[in-house]
This record gives C-alpha cells, sequence and structure tokens, in this order.
C-alpha cells in the first residue's frame, strides 16, 4: 500500500548520513527477510524534498497536487514570442515609415546633430512607448487575471513588490532596446544630401530586413496555430480512445467505510439501488479507473522459483467485471459458486502475463501480504485503469474483503436527475448519517487530462492574439506598401488593369513571404509536437492534414488582410495619383 513519511531536519547537511542509513537498514532487515521466504526482490529508498512535489511528475502514487513543469516552460515561450512578434510590427512599421522622418533627420545633420544623439532619441521613444505599454498591460491583465485563473485553475496575483517592479523594468529596457535598436540605427543612417533632393525613402537593405521580420512573425502565428490544432487532435484521441471498460452512465458513491455497520447493510442498500427502477447494475471496488490503484508485493511461484513483484492491485465484488464490460480472455471470472474465491482467487491482465512472461497463467500460484494466497484463476483484457499518459501496466484484481471505498451504480440515460434523486432517496434510507457523495466515473476520468485542457484553451487564446497582432503588421505594411505604389497602380488601371489583378499583384509578394514561414514553420513544429505527445504512452498520429490546415489558414488569413487595402487602392481614381506626374 501507499505509504508516505514526511522528515524534518534540524540542519540540512544531514540529509546525506540519514540516506546511507536507510541503506543499512534495507542490507539489515529487508535481505534477510526476502531470504527467509526465498524470494528474490529488492526495495529502493530515496528522499525527495518537500518544495519539489508540485513540480514531480516521476512519482507514482504520490497524490499531491501536480503540475507539469513543462508546460510553464512553454506558456513562458509563447509569451515570449507573442512579445518577439508585437517588437517586430514597431520595427517593420518604423522603417517602413520612414520617408516621414526622413527629412527631419536629414535637416537635424545638416545643423550638426551627430548620429548618437538621433540614436539616443529614437531609442528614447521605442523606451518611452514600451512604459506606456507595460502600463496599459499591467492594468489589462489585472482586470483579465480572473478569468485566466479561471482557464488555468490557478489563484495567481501580482506581488507588486520590489522585484515585480524590478521585472516590469527589465521588460520595458529590454523590450524598449531590442525593438528600437534597429530602427534607430537605420533612421539615424540617412544621408542629408541623399534626403533633401528626393521625395523618396533612402535605399538600402531595410526592405529585405522586413521581409525576414514578416516571415518570422508569420512563422511564430503558424507554428502556434499547428500546437493548437495538436492539443486539440490528442485531446479528442484520449476522450475517444476505447478504454476498455464501460464508464459511461457510471454513477460512483463513496461509501462511509467508518460507519461500523456499513459491511452487514452493503448489500442491502444495493438490493435498493436495484429497486428504485434508476439503476439496472450495481458493484463495488476499493479504487476506481482514473485514481492511484494502490501497488504491493506479490510472490509468484513458478515451478521451484518464487519471485517477489510490485503489481499495482484492485478488490473488487462479483459484479464488477460484467458491469464495467470488462472482458476475460482466459480461464474464469468471479463467480459465488466457488466460495474459495473470496481469499484464494486471483485475476490479472494481459499485461501482467506479457510483462512477467507467464506462458500459462491459469493455476499459477500467487500470494501478497494482504492475507490473499492462492492461483490465478482468470486473465481479462487490458482496459486503461491509468490515464492516457502512462502504458497499461500489470494489475491483480481480488476480491474485496473488507468495506468497499466506493460502490459503482448503472444509471439509466433517460431522466438522470430524477435518477438521481431516487438514488439519493435509498440512500438516505440506509445511511441517514452520512450524505451522499457522488460523482460521474466519466467526468471523473477526463479530469486527469485538465492540465492539457487548459493548455488547448490558453494556446488558442495566445495563437489568436499572435495571429492578429501579425495581420495589424501586415495590414500597415500592405498600407504603405499600396501608398508608395500609388502612381504605378495608376497607370496600370489607365492602361486598362483590372481591381482583380490589381490585387493579385499587391498579394503576391506578401504571400511569398507567408510561403517560406510555412516552409520553416511546419519541420520546427512538427519536431517540437512530437517531443510534447511523447509524454503519453497513446498518442495520436500526426498526418499530413493538421500542417496542410494550418499553411491553408495562415494563406487565407494573410491574403484578406492584405486584400482588402489592395481593393482600396485599385479603387482609387487614377487622375488623383497621376495629376502630380
Amino acid at each position: 500500500m501507499a505509504q508516505f513519511t514526511y522528515i524534518l531536519f534540524s540542519d540540512a547537511s544531514k540529509r546525506e548520513g540519514f540516506e546511507a542509513k536507510l541503506t543499512q537498514v534495507h542490507d539489515k532487515y529487508i535481505l534477510p527477510f526476502l531470504k527467509t521466504f526465498q524470494v528474490q526482490g529488492n526495495v529502493t529508498y530515496g528522499l525527495q524534498k518537500l518544495a519539489d512535489i508540485h513540480f514531480d511528475s516521476t512519482l507514482q502514487f504520490d497524490r499531491a497536487e501536480r503540475t507539469n513543469k513543462a508546460y510553464l516552460t512553454i506558456l513562458g515561450l509563447v509569451g515570449v514570442f507573442i512579445v518577439l512578434v508585437a517588437s517586430i510590427n514597431y520595427m517593420n512599421l518604423a522603417t517602413a515609415r520612414s520617408l516621414k522622418r526622413a527629412k527631419d533627420v536629414a535637416v537635424r545633420k545638416t545643423i550638426g546633430a551627430e548620429r548618437l544623439h538621433l540614436v539616443g532619441q529614437f531609442i528614447g521613444e521605442s523606451l518611452l512607448l514600451t512604459t506606456v505599454a507595460v502600463i496599459a498591460a499591467v492594468g489589462l491583465s489585472e482586470l483579465l487575471l480572473p478569468t485566466f485563473n479561471s482557464i488555468t485553475g490557478k489563484i495567481l496575483h501580482f506581488p507588486y513588490d520590489a522585484q515585480f517592479f524590478g521585472l516590469l523594468l527589465t521588460i520595458i529596457v529590454v523590450v524598449g532596446i531590442g525593438a528600437g535598436a534597429y530602427p534607430a540605427l537605420y533612421l539615424s543612417g540617412f544621408q542629408p544630401i541623399e534626403v533633401l533632393k528626393s521625395i523618396r525613402s533612402p535605399k538600402g537593405g531595410a526592405a529585405t530586413v522586413r521581409k525576414i521580420l514578416v516571415v518570422v512573425q508569420f512563422s511564430i502565428s503558424i507554428a502556434l496555430i499547428i500546437a493548437t490544432s495538436v492539443v486539440f487532435l490528442q485531446m479528442r484521441f484520449m476522450k475517444e480512445q476505447d478504454l476498455g471498460f464501460a464508464k459511461e452512465q457510471v454513477l460512483v458513491m463513496k461509501v462511509p467505510t467508518q460507519d461500523s455497520t456499513m459491511p452487514n447493510r452493503l448489500q442491502l442498500l444495493k438490493n435498493e439501488l436495484l429497486k428504485t427502477g434508476s439503476v439496472t447494475q450495481v458493484a463495488s471496488c476499493s479504487s476506481i479507473p482514473g485514481t492511484a490503484f494502490d501497488q504491493v508485493f506479490h510472490v509468484v511461484q513458478q515451478g521451484t522459483a518464487r519471485e517477489e513483484r510490485p503489481i499495482n492491485i484492485v478488490a473488487v465484488d462479483e459484479e464488477f467485471l460484467p458491469m464495467m464490460g470488462i472482458k476475460t480472455v482466459k480461464g474464469r471470472t468471479f463467480s459465488r459458486d466457488f466460495p474459495s474465491d473470496k481469499s484464494r482467487a486471483f485475476i490479472v491482465n494481459e499485461s501482467a502475463v506479457r510483462q512477467y512472461g507467464w506462458k500459462n497463467p491459469i493455476g499459477l500460484g500467487i500470494e501478497n501480504g494482504l492475507d490473499y494466497a492462492g492461483e490465478i484463476v482468470g486473465v481479462v483484457k487490458d482496459f486503461h485503469f491509468t490515464s492516457l499518459h502512462s502504458p497499461i501496466e500489470p494489475l491483480v484484481i481480488v476480491l474485496t474483503k473488507n468495506t468497499p471505498h466506493y460502490i459503482l451504480a448503472k444509471v439509466r440515460a433517460e431522466n438522470v436527475q430524477a435518477s438521481l434523486a431516487s438514488i439519493e432517496s435509498a440512500w438516505r434510507q440506509f445511511l441517514p448519517r452520512y450524505p451522499l457523495e457522488y460523482y460521474f466515473l466519466d467526468e471523473q476520468f477526463n479530469k486527469q487530462y485538465r492540465n492539457e485542457e487548459r493548455l488547448q484553451t490558453v494556446f488558442m487564446y495566445f495563437a489568436s492574439i499572435t495571429v492578429i497582432i501579425a495581420c495589424l503588421g501586415l495590414l500597415g505594411l500592405a498600407a504603405y506598401t499600396a501608398e508608395q505604389r500609388m502612381k504605378e497602380i495608376g497607370i496600370r488601371r489607365v492602361l486598362g488593369a483590372t481591381s482583380t489583378s490589381i490585387i493579385g499583384l499587391l498579394s503576391k509578394d506578401f504571400l511569398k513571404l507567408v510561403g517560406i514561414s510555412i516552409v520553416i514553420a511546419i519541420p520546427l513544429s512538427y519536431w517540437a509536437s512530437q517531443r510534447w505527445l511523447q509524454d503519453f504512452a497513446f498518442r495520436v498520429e500526426l498526418g499530413v492534414s493538421v500542417f496542410v490546415f494550418a499553411g491553408l489558414l495562415a494563406i487565407a488569413i494573410a491574403f484578406l488582410t492584405v486584400a482588402g487595402q489592395s481593393w482600396r487602392a485599385a479603387r482609387q481614381n487614377p487622375v488623383s495619383s497621376l495629376r502630380n506626374e
């Protein structure tokens, strides 16, 4: 059985000495015990810091509420990506609108302004803009924090201490300088003579840099779209996967095991539940699928060899396996026709037979420290008694001797509320001192995936925000490009070009960049998705459809964003754009 022991050291340095003594205890007490019963086995001991429990998902029987640390890393990276996309927007739009600042820079240089001063001015503007954005973000975050807590199932708040304000200052400096450095260097590098004799922006590599930044933006957006799709597909796969047992319409009721009269009244309660007409089958068990099963050492007799193995165990009644639809593949199930089953019959699953190499498991001698000693009478088909994160492990099933922890009732699908009322009435008749605590098995089992459900929801919001930010930047660049090519568009219109051809002309360059983004995002997303899916022993197979969908969605969003500005440019009167020529 799972047990938890907590130790408080007066001095942290004494931990190593204590762990050494645990080894001595093993050698002095455990090994002689195993040799006495001619059992081959081993027990290991280790210490875990209390502060590490919350993020440690490796211990199977720890019932503490835990969080996958990798998910926090993923969400942190997504937040960084959103800030990066927003910063790219600032850099793109600042350099694209350089004509508005070119003459200002030229005049300042002509009257003696140094480049360093101009760089300081532009970075100062970026820092000021970032400061205002951070203040607005903190206020908006306070408003949205209750909603975020509801989505993630956490209770988070802003501490407003020195460390918090230090973090905000770091964000302002890093983002402000990071986003403003390139525009500052580019704008301050204008040559006055080139600017003052031309109405166009100075030539340079800014257009190439803008294209690269657009590719980075949409690569991140497409990657998040793919990530959201993969999480959705895995969640759907887990909920639709055949678990090997029937979990629908099964009501789980907690039994008050502290009531000493419960063993004598249990069968009467079951009969009363069946009389309600709302319940078709009733069973009882010590643990239910989706919760931690106990694991105890079993001594298995194979010929003259005795081996001790830690195996998961669950105690059930005779009705449990038929009611849950768990199929027997060898031997028989428990039966009241065999009174000795109460303490001498064991049923194992296929994984136990396969993992331990039992060629003929029926009749194999087995015993454990819970006063069960007999033989294996049946083998059941594997079923998922834990989540799909883990492979199906060996399992031993025995008949319950003591008061079971749970009663399971198969409830009719029609009029569930009336059924619950009749069940509660029957419960009060037998157990008036104890309120009925119940839940449906399928809902409880699916709670094992609530971290993934939250991740899916957060990804959906973050992906939407990232796509919107990227589209806003693309919209600004499209408007700038249309403005720069207004006279070209006017000439084409005069020569007979249609609005459709002009939309295609202005859109194709941007769609090429999105195409490059797709080529970059797909392999990176595939690698990251496969890494995430490795946390699941049973997982969906990724097909090309996920990546095709994300690519087509990105193209459609980019086209609609650019096409709006292109259509406005195409609808302009060519006379107004050519009158100055």
